[in-house]
């Protein structure tokens, strides 16, 4: 009995339940997309970085009736395609290769397209500027690729020297360069007022040889040497620019070296 008594005793004793955790948000982890995705998609004319230096009122350039009429891809077919794509679809291609037994031999080929280098860029005595272009690909699809992405090459030295010259500046308020028409060596640097003025007269149009979404590059060109007389004496540019001679001349050694030809030319020596 004593020990029922204390049995119920026990019973009644208020004992408070556990206060449950608060709940702590558990960070997701992020879902990861795999690499040929992304990689395709830039090989499609997706950028691999964002951001775009093109003002919101200037209209983007139309796309070709050859892009349009389905004659080519729109990445092999623009212009602008920036070597980061380029190198992106042939990474694509080597994916989708592995996958297919009897594509997997051109795989080693893809190495013979040399990665994105921006000291490839870079002249003066410690400067490595090479002219050559790659050894074609024993893969067709590949080879017109490096053809295509050795074609792209000089405006590609051109939009990194703009880059730099751009940095050089100082400035907080947008710069855009202009090119000249009758001198693709030489180019306006214009303020936004100045530009907007000569967008609206028409005197100006974007350059889809030299801009480039991925390295957040816009420049613009003359149509005429008319609207380039008239921009120079009724607008005003702030500054010129001029690409350096040596850099003038190893551009003009890569545009006479063709792809899948012996090269003609040899680069030029950087002065000491």
């Amino acid at each position: 009995q004593d020990r029922l008594q204390g049995v119920s005793q026990r019973r009644l004793i208020h004992r408070p339940r556990p206060r449950s955790m608060p709940a702590v948000a558990m960070p997701l982890r992020p879902t990861r997309r795999p690499l040929w995705r992304g990689l395709a998609v830039a090989a499609a004319g997706g950028s691999l970085l964002s951001g775009f230096s093109l003002p919101a009122w200037v209209a983007p350039p139309a796309r070709s009736a050859a892009s349009n009429a389905g004659e080519m891809p729109a990445a092999l077919d623009s212009e602008g395609l920036s070597r980061r794509a380029g190198v992106a679809a042939l990474l694509a291609v080597g994916s989708v290769a592995a996958v297919q037994p009897e594509a997997a031999h051109a795989l080693a080929g893809t190495y013979n397209v040399e990665p994105f280098d921006r000291g490839d860029a870079e002249w003066g005595p410690n400067g490595r500027m090479k002219t050559r272009p790659p050894k074609p690909d024993a893969n067709p699809y590949i080879a017109a690729l490096q053809k295509k992405s050795w074609e792209m090459e000089p405006a590609i030295r051109t939009r990194l020297y703009l880059k730099a010259a751009d940095q050089k500046f100082g400035s907080l308020a947008p710069r855009f360069f202009v090119r000249w028409n009758d001198d693709p060596y030489k180019f306006d640097v214009l303020e936004e007022s100045n530009l907007r003025e000569a967008n609206k007269l028409g005197k100006i149009l974007i350059d889809a040889q030299l801009s480039d979404e991925s390295m957040e590059m816009t420049v613009f060109i003359y149509p005429n040497k008319e609207a380039q007389d008239y921009v120079a004496k009724n607008i005003g540019a702030i500054d010129f620019l001029e690409v350096p001679d040596e850099l003038k001349k190893n551009l003009e050694v890569m545009k006479a070296n063709k792809f899948g030809q012996q090269p003609i030319a040899t680069a030029v020596p950087a002065q000491q």
